[in-house]
């Protein structure tokens, strides 16, 4: 069991969605870089808390919480603004150590690496982009995607002139 969680990263399927969901990640940053829409995506949480639907779940959230059934509805946010307004002002960790993971994982494929290089620059986390900088070298193995990867290096190298320590 444990063999299988240390791998569950691996394979065509999870590179394929982890390069699906760093997608997503950047255009909801791209997204949220621009003033109007981050003022919108913010009022349609608001709107969605005033809502009766939002209203409905905390109401049988209390009731539960009352007689002790909290396990029922583990989830706070269960249209998930709260991650998506997280992820448009650069605040989302759970992403960033998701992709890292992966990339650690299944240094070979050089579009996931790719991928999360430009989030680690995104998110200014210097230490893991180092981290999915290093994992290049295994991906050079393979003449597929290595355009991403010298654009990829590249951004780096203007990423890392600017820092002072990485």
């Amino acid at each position: 069991m444990q063999d299988f969680i240390d791998k569950d990263h691996v394979g065509k399927w999870p590179e394929r969605a982890c390069i699906d969901a760093l997608r997503t990640l950047s255009k909801i940053r791209r997204a949220g870089a621009q003033a109007d829409k981050l003022a919108e995506m913010k009022k349609g949480e608001e709107e969605y808390v005033a809502s009766d639907a939002h209203k409905k779940f905390r109401e049988e959230r209390e009731k539960d919480a009352a007689e002790g059934k909290e396990e029922a509805y583990p989830e706070t946010d269960p249209e998930g603004w709260t991650a998506y307004l997280q992820a448009a002002e650069g605040q989302d960790d759970v992403c960033l150590a998701w992709a890292n993971t992966t990339v650690s994982q299944v240094a070979s494929n050089p579009a996931l690496s790719a991928k999360c290089l430009q989030l680690c620059i995104a998110y200014d986390k210097p230490a893991e982009a180092t981290k999915a900088a290093l994992s290049f070298a295994s991906a050079t193995d393979s003449s597929d995607g290595l355009h991403k990867v010298a654009r990829a290096l590249a951004a780096f190298k203007a990423y890392a002139a600017g820092k002072k320590e990485i």
